[in-house]
This record gives C-alpha cells, sequence and structure tokens, in this order.
C-alpha cells in the first residue's frame, strides 16, 4: 500500500509541474470540485506549488464567487506590495523579490486552500514551524502549509 501511495505522490509531482521555465507565466486556478471526497479536495488552488524567477508573472483565475486570494504575512517578503483579490476572472501578479509567498483563499482557508510560491533561490530557513504557529489560520491551512513546504524541500 505504500509503495502504491508513493507512486500516486510521484505522479502528482510529474503530472501537475509547479517549475516555471524562463519566460514561463503560470496561471493558477481556484478550484471547486463538488465531486471531491473531501473539503480539502474540493477547494484548492491548482497548482498549489510553483517556483518562478524574479519579475516573473503568476495569473489568478476564477477569483469569483466565493474565492479569494490573500498574502499570508507569515510567508511574504517585508518589501514586496501585498495581494488581495476578489471578484476577478483573472489576475496577473509579477513577484519581483526573492522570497516565499504565502497564499490563501480566505473562505476556504480553514479547509487547507493555500498556495506557496517560491521566488528565485531563498535559503530555507529553520524558522518555517514558527511562521506556520504565528499564523491566524485553522489546523488544516497550517498542516497545508506544511505538506507545501516539504514537498519543496523534497524537490531540491
Amino acid at each position: 500500500m505504500r509503495k502504491l501511495a508513493l507512486a500516486a505522490a510521484t505522479m502528482a509531482l510529474i503530472m501537475n509541474p509547479f517549475w516555471a521555465t524562463a519566460d514561463q507565466t503560470i496561471e493558477v486556478d481556484q478550484i471547486t470540485d463538488p465531486r471531491a471526497r473531501s473539503a480539502h479536495e474540493m477547494f484548492r488552488f491548482s497548482p498549489d506549488l510553483v517556483k518562478l524567477d524574479p519579475g516573473e508573472k503568476l495569473i489568478f483565475l476564477n477569483s469569483r464567487s466565493h474565492h479569494t486570494v490573500h498574502s499570508i504575512p507569515q510567508f511574504w517578503p517585508e518589501q514586496a506590495p501585498k495581494v488581495a483579490i476578489s471578484n476577478k476572472p483573472r489576475v496577473e501578479v509579477a513577484l519581483e523579490q526573492e522570497g516565499f509567498y504565502g497564499f490563501t483563499c480566505r473562505r476556504h482557508g480553514t479547509y487547507g486552500m493555500t498556495l506557496l510560491v517560491v521566488v528565485g533561490n531563498p535559503e530555507i530557513g529553520a524558522d518555517f514551524e514558527e511562521r506556520i504557529d504565528a499564523m491566524r489560520a485553522s489546523s488544516r491551512e497550517k498542516a497545508s502549509f506544511r505538506a507545501l513546504i516539504e514537498r519543496y524541500r523534497g524537490s531540491l
């Protein structure tokens, strides 16, 4: 059973690449899947882990109805402008500064709807757990960030 789970996780990474190539713009869709087996699967960003070079753009799709896109202060470079998107079918965001950028849907973050964007090659600090603990978020949202960080670490 473990081998099957590992194979499924590996295929998910292959089928859902999160690294952008030079001059590539990645679109992040906000999914509501009524056929999902759990709320975490029902409400999600796709992809939920993205790697960009400084200055590359991310396009957020479907910030309508109940979906939103908001920056998370604990995973946001100090000088970078914050993001708050709602009621927009398509928004382009350029991420200029190297670092870790965390996003959540204000309504569905409680179910673990999170996104981690890695810009450039920032150092992975030992303070990630402290950052997560400092978030004003549900336990599912925090667990989702832990999983995203582990996936990123595993990709290096």
